[in-house]
């Protein structure tokens, strides 16, 4: 389809927008040094990865073997074999942020979601959309989830099944909450693994941690329910996009 004129003269000074801000995206943690210019041929086709990567699929336009290839070599990383969980591609940390604490809300009986204040605005949009009370905890100087006040509020709901967001990375100052204070909780409290749910926000920072040999909290191996990442930050990618793992 040829362009006109004006359609023209519109994507030339949107692509000079691009540019001029590319070096100077503040306050969105974006990857930019990258070059996708090898797949551009792509866009040539209708190509939607409809259903479950791991099928066959009735679309037969799709990149299904490579979504694989990603969600394979990923479940490595965070000790996750994929005959015990799942995991796909997505769309970004927002979709597999829904997804998870959809997975966990059919799972457990009338949970409550507990995170800190400084999780991502995602999780309070999430909590109206699946209708889940949702309780913020303060941070500690560190950024961190305040554990004293978790165990305060973990004992206040001990009649409901309870979902605990973490932080792998928080938005405004890449803060980690940590998964081994959060088991000792749950131990403490001698609660049910069975009414409970350990999500993961690691968007900003999840891929990071793999590659951290001081990092010793592990991931699936030590308890985690479900992981959120996103590709449109440290691995960068010209269109948002994430996985979701979920245990």
């Amino acid at each position: 389809m040829a362009l006109s004129k004006i359609d023209a003269e519109k994507l030339e000074l949107f692509k000079k927008t691009c540019k001029a801000h590319k070096e100077h995206i503040y306050g969105y943690p974006c990857s930019t040094d990258y070059d996708y210019g090898s797949l551009s041929t792509f866009l040539s086709y209708s190509i939607n990865n409809a259903g479950n990567c791991m099928s066959v699929g009735n679309y037969l336009i799709n990149s299904f073997s490579f979504e694989r290839e990603v969600v394979e070599w990923f479940s490595i990383l965070f000790n996750l074999p994929l005959d015990l969980g799942w995991g796909y591609t997505t769309n970004g940390g927002t979709e597999g942020n829904l997804q998870a604490l959809y997975m966990a809300r059919e799972r457990l009986d009338n949970p409550i979601l507990l995170c800190s204040k400084a999780v991502h605005y995602s999780i309070d949009k999430i909590a109206k959309i699946l209708s889940l009370s949702i309780r913020k905890i303060a941070v500690n100087t560190q950024g961190e989830i305040d554990y004293e006040s978790l165990t305060r509020a973990i004992k206040d709901h001990q009649r409901n099944s309870i979902i605990i967001v973490l932080n792998f990375g928080s938005t405004m100052v890449g803060a980690y909450d940590s998964l081994s204070k959060i088991n000792t909780i749950i131990n403490d409290l001698k609660l049910s693994r069975d009414r409970v749910h350990i999500h993961a926000d690691a968007a900003l920072g999840g891929f990071i941690l793999p590659f951290v040999s001081e990092y010793q909290e592990g991931f699936f191996d030590k308890g985690l329910d479900s992981l959120s990442l996103s590709g449109h930050k440290v691995l960068g990618s010209p269109i948002p996009c994430g996985l979701i793992y979920y245990i």
